[in-house]
């Protein structure tokens, strides 16, 4: 567990710390920078952060406003509430969306990540991969760049422009020179992972491997 006095210390660990990081705990009400704009700008930077909440003064706006994206808990509450309330975020299986027009890619991921413990949605090409995205709000998107009628590049765009997903972490798959690997980094992509024979081997370690290292393990991994 790591810990922070206020919210300036807590956005240096956010920006620093190596680890995924599943849940923040904040109070609303605190000197300077409060909770929920705290809570606001760690999701910038971890966008598969769960938040919690907690508070005294159930009847202002603010309050009401952070209902909508976040757990809350009232002052006074039991270490048992609180335990609860944080197991409940930590168990919620990570959702995934595969966006990737050939079938053979779809299945091979799929596979890979379910055996992993991960919620895999899919979609065929970048009009349903961005319909599913709304509906369903995963975790975190896997894009291949090579898609009909809309472009990866053009999906992962279209994805920051959305207020509704642009803070899901897309992984783009793609055939990579490095102008490419900037220019997607540059539009927002978390990371970009070669597309190869080799990506789909050995049930896809190392693209489990990289979908870990954005939104963490799954819920079956958890020990």
């Amino acid at each position: 567990m790591l810990e922070a006095g206020n919210a300036k210390e807590a956005m240096k660990i956010f920006q620093s710390y190596d680890r995924p990081i599943h849940v923040l705990i904040t109070d609303i009400v605190m000197p300077g920078l409060g909770g929920l704009e705290l809570a606001k700008s760690a999701l910038e930077l971890r966008p598969a952060l769960s938040v919690v909440l907690v508070s005294g003064y159930t009847d202002r706006p603010l309050d009401r406003e952070a209902i909508g994206y976040a757990k809350f808990l009232q002052k006074p509450f039991s270490f048992d509430a609180l335990a609860r309330t944080v197991r409940s975020l930590l168990d919620k299986n990570r959702e995934t969306l595969l966006i990737a027009d050939s079938k053979f890619m779809r299945v091979a991921v799929q596979r890979a990540l379910t055996g992993a413990g991960y919620t895999v949605h899919t979609a065929n090409d970048g009009e349903a991969g961005l319909r599913t995205a709304r509906e369903t709000l995963p975790d975190l998107i896997l894009l291949d760049l090579v898609l009909p009628t809309i472009s990866g590049l053009d999906v992962l765009k279209a994805l920051k422009r959305d207020a509704i997903t642009k803070s899901i972490p897309v992984i783009v798959l793609a055939a990579l020179s490095e102008p490419t690997k900037d220019e997607l980094l540059n539009e927002g992509a978390a990371a970009c992972v070669e597309k190869s024979d080799k990506l789909l081997e050995d049930d896809s370690v190392a693209l489990s491997h990289t979908v870990t290292q954005i939104v963490g393990k799954p819920k079956a991994s958890r020990g």
